[in-house]
């Protein structure tokens, strides 16, 4: 708890330093620790607010035309976990219902001497689980589903039956794979970094960070966050993203006093 230079507790994260500026430390929505500085508390209280929804504003302008932009939506609309996301198929996506369901995963790794891709339950069974579509996330997915019947139309001589029916592939219709989303998402790290210097390297890990983040600032109940996120307890939710709700109490507590 930082405390301004008269002693008066100002709050997780906010400090005030020996010139008179007021200080404010944050995990921004891809996990990366960030200051801002400003003359008062409620001016540094609103640059922190502000401050953390840019690096996802610069990520959506610059990705918006790249080939796994879909995906970065869905990640960040859902929390699903990139290899939930590799595993996902067109019979899990629900446009009616508007829910996807999480079901499997598909990993890449090393067996018996060469790579293979492999089908694997989910993490653990909370794991599996129903998540509601936003409107973003549906119309990403309607974008990918028009996608991929064009990347299968182009190669259909050589698409496998088993991978038909998956929502995010290559560009030759074969399955994603982490290292293939990373080099695009360092490509557009990059690109940002033309403009803005300071902005650090990703992984995909991190989408599912923005989601936890983003729906605890806005209210949602730990509970409901634990089951979107299918973890197996509500203190692994609570133990990773707590710091949300610690850096609000002072925004909370001004509603009493309209009570």
């Amino acid at each position: 708890m930082g405390k301004s230079l008269n002693g008066k507790e100002l709050g997780k994260g906010l400090s005030q330093r020996k010139d008179g500026l007021y200080q404010g430390r944050f995990v921004n929505r891809f996990g990366k620790k960030q200051t801002v500085y400003a003359k008062t508390l409620n001016e540094v209280r609103q640059k922190l607010r502000n401050e953390q929804y840019e690096d996802e504003k610069a990520l959506n302008v610059v990705a918006k035309d790249t080939f796994y932009y879909n995906l970065y939506v869905v990640a960040i609309d859902t929390g699903m976990r990139i290899g939930e996301l590799m595993g996902l198929q067109w019979s899990d996506v629900d446009f009616e219902k508007k829910v996807v369901h999480v079901r499997r995963s598909l990993c890449y790794f090393r067996k018996d001497g060469k790579y293979v891709f492999e089908w694997h339950d989910t993490k653990t069974h909370n794991s599996k689980r129903t998540i509601p579509l936003t409107t973003r996330a549906m119309e990403a997915l309607k974008k990918q589903r028009v996608r991929g019947q064009e990347i299968l139309l182009k190669n259909a001589q050589t698409a496998q039956d088993e991978y038909k029916n998956l929502v995010f592939v290559t560009r030759n219709n074969r399955p994603t794979q982490q290292f293939i989303v990373q080099e695009c998402m360092d490509v557009t790290t990059r690109r940002i970094q033309k403009e803005h210097p300071e902005f650090e390297r990703f992984s995909p890990h991190c989408f599912r960070h923005t989601f936890a983040t983003r729906a605890i600032e806005n209210g949602m109940q730990p509970k409901s966050v634990q089951k979107l996120l299918g973890h197996g307890s509500l203190q692994l939710t609570m133990d990773l993203y707590c710091h949300v709700t610690d850096d609000t109490l002072f925004d909370e507590m001004r509603k009493m006093e309209a009570v």
